[in-house]
């Protein structure tokens, strides 16, 4: 018995457990950092997101020069060009402001719509990543969730999301509630970079710059070609 019990204090889970276990830390985190691979793809581009209660701080490798500050409930983008110095301010409003404040806000509602309605399977422990994990998956009508965390810890180390027939993405190498300075998701201009007059309108984009956006995304992700 007191074997049991000195185990028991070393892990609070006892070795079991559950989906609520391993979901919870996401869902209380004030904080969350990780990488976002775009597909289920691990040689896929991926972006690292900072995440501050409305705020996101995103940088991607394929893009080196480039961050870009998100003020959600504002409406705004900061851009960052490191290379030249430089800060251009966004304006988010209307419908993509509502479609990235649903990308924030995604990840947490879906995870109590399966808690309530899915059909939850425990897929044991694995190594995931290097690391032992235990693993569930979730379904639902139109979305399936697969989460492994660390059994321990309940720590998630793991997430791979499918949304209807097209849109997947891995999530990984997550930091909750880590300390974040206030600096790093800050709308204003940093010291030492010059404000474009012209801000960008992406409210009022025309049919031209749809065409051009798309030109741009085929050469970032797939080097000239759609994927």
């Amino acid at each position: 018995v007191i074997i049991i019990a000195v185990l028991i204090g070393i892990n609070p889970f006892g070795g079991t457990v559950t989906f609520a276990d391993v979901v919870k830390p996401i869902l209380n985190a004030k904080t969350i950092i990780f990488d976002m691979i775009f597909g289920l793809d691990e040689n896929n581009p991926f972006s690292h997101e900072i995440i501050v209660d409305s705020r996101i701080r995103r940088s991607m490798p394929n893009m080196p020069n480039m961050v870009m500050i998100l003020d959600l409930d504002g409406g705004k983008m900061l851009a960052l060009d490191t290379a030249s110095k430089t800060a251009t301010y966004v304006d988010i409003q209307g419908d993509l402001q509502n479609r990235t404040q649903q990308y924030v806000k995604f990840l947490r509602e879906t995870i109590r719509q399966l808690q309530e309605n899915a059909d939850i399977k425990n897929l044991g422990e694995q190594v995931i990543d290097g690391q032992k994990a235990v693993g569930f998956t979730a379904k639902g009508p139109n979305e399936s969730l697969t989460i492994w965390a660390d059994p321990k810890t309940a720590h998630p180390i793991r997430i791979e999301a499918l949304l209807g027939r097209e849109f997947s993405f891995i999530m990984k190498n997550f930091q909750l509630n880590a300390p974040v300075d206030e600096s790093l998701v800050s709308m204003d201009v940093p010291d030492g970079y010059t404000l474009q007059k012209t801000g960008i309108d992406m409210g009022n984009a025309t049919e031209e710059d749809f065409i051009e956006s798309l030109r741009i995304f085929a050469k970032i992700f797939g080097d000239g070609v759609f994927p």
